[in-house]
């Protein structure tokens, strides 16, 4: 496999509105970050090469990779245009990063060797040649693609939000997302591919940097509803003004969750995550040491059930003190993010009453009820809920 990286200067000087680390704020300006004419081969010395043709890069061997040279980042996305070949695939990735465990993550939207779209979250565990993907969107997609025909893929991470594009169009939206940073990058084989762009949205709050790429607010799936955790973000019908007001509201809850507790929690938990699974591979290696297969299996699974944040109810008795222990660690981080965030859920929960009672007052009966559901689905998820007197 040929793997490519881009080097250079990102944009043509002639374009006034550059992005870069140092200047987020031009994104308000919505530019995406091109990728030079000319990728340039990791391995310098390979006889497999690649093959510019009216703009469509193509590797003469069955797959390569085009990485651009942007530092790691939280917030980001990518887009890149495919010519479909049956039986070939094509991927864009964002938040792609090795583990301390040495495991590469990345969520991939990718178009597979039968036209079907997926949105995966991707793992590959290198020295076992063992690739995991895990469907975040259901139900998949099937493309009506034939030979030739050129496919545009967009993916985009913001906060725990995954954002899915196909041809302009959108696929889907899935919240749950990781915040480790990682790089973006683009991955095909047999196809060939053009047009690679990025774009960088940390510095920006989550409410901007989706109306950068172009977003309305509209609830992702599979939100968790319980209490601590993000409300969904507010989708009003039939009423614009209300809608961007509302969604003004919402924006600054979540750059103020973020700031006084989204962002460290999320730190700490993954920190946790992977001192846990350190923990699981230094008990791994004791038992393959005494050749007991069977522990191995148990301390595998365990691992990679963190690795997918989905721990098992009920876990083997070889590993439950060990993960009753990573539990109890990841409660209290939970508990503290409650304690640090109720002032942001109390902003909002004020800001949408006063505004309930502002389209009450002006006769706006059917708006105001709108406004109140979304209140009422905050007060199921602020910190507390269910145990404080109304």
């Amino acid at each position: 496999m040929l793997a490519a990286f881009f080097v250079g200067v990102s944009v043509a000087s002639a374009e006034p509105d550059l992005l870069t680390p140092a200047n987020p704020m031009n994104l308000m300006a919505g530019p995406w970050t091109k990728a030079p004419a000319d990728p340039v081969p990791l391995n310098g010395g390979s006889k497999t090469t690649i093959t510019l043709e009216k703009g469509w890069f193509k590797a003469n061997g069955a797959a390569f990779g085009l990485y651009p040279p942007v530092n790691n980042g939280v917030n980001q996305g990518v887009r890149a245009k495919f010519k479909y070949v049956v039986g070939g695939t094509a991927d864009v990735a964002v938040r792609k990063h090795v583990d301390a465990q040495g495991v590469t993550h990345s969520y991939s939207l990718r178009l597979d060797e039968t036209g079907l779209m997926r949105l995966v979250e991707f793992s590959n565990i290198s020295t076992k040649n063992q690739i995991e993907r895990k469907s975040l969107l259901q139900p998949e997609k099937k493309l009506a693609v034939k030979e030739g025909d050129e496919v545009l893929l967009e993916l985009a991470a913001i906060g725990d939000e995954l954002v899915a594009k196909v041809d302009g169009q959108l696929l889907g939206r899935v919240n749950g997302a990781s915040l480790v940073p990682g790089k973006v990058h683009s991955y095909t084989s047999m196809m060939s591919v053009a047009e690679l762009q990025w774009i960088s949205l940390d510095g920006l709050p989550d409410a901007r940097a989706k109306a950068v790429l172009g977003l309305a607010a509209a609830p992702p799936v599979a939100a968790d509803a319980k209490p601590g955790a993000l409300p969904e973000v507010p989708n009003i019908q039939g009423e614009p003004d209300v809608q961007k007001r509302v969604a003004e509201i919402d924006g600054k809850f979540r750059t103020l969750y973020e700031q006084l507790a989204g962002k460290a929690y999320h730190a700490n938990l993954q920190q946790l995550r992977e001192n846990y699974l350190a923990a699981l591979k230094r008990e791994e290696l004791k038992a393959q040491q005494k050749g007991s297969l069977q522990e191995v299996l148990v301390y595998q699974h365990e691992a990679q059930a963190i690795a997918k944040t989905e721990p098992d109810a009920e876990p083997a008795a070889l590993v439950k003190t060990m993960h009753d222990t990573y539990q109890k660690a990841a409660g209290r981080l939970e508990t503290e993010r409650n304690k640090l965030s109720l002032p942001a859920y109390e902003a909002y929960a004020k800001a949408l009453v006063l505004y309930t009672a502002e389209l009450t007052k002006a006769g706006r009966i059917e708006a105001a009820k709108l406004v109140d559901e979304v209140l009422q689905s905050v007060k199921k998820t602020m910190p507390g809920a269910g145990t404080r007197r109304s």
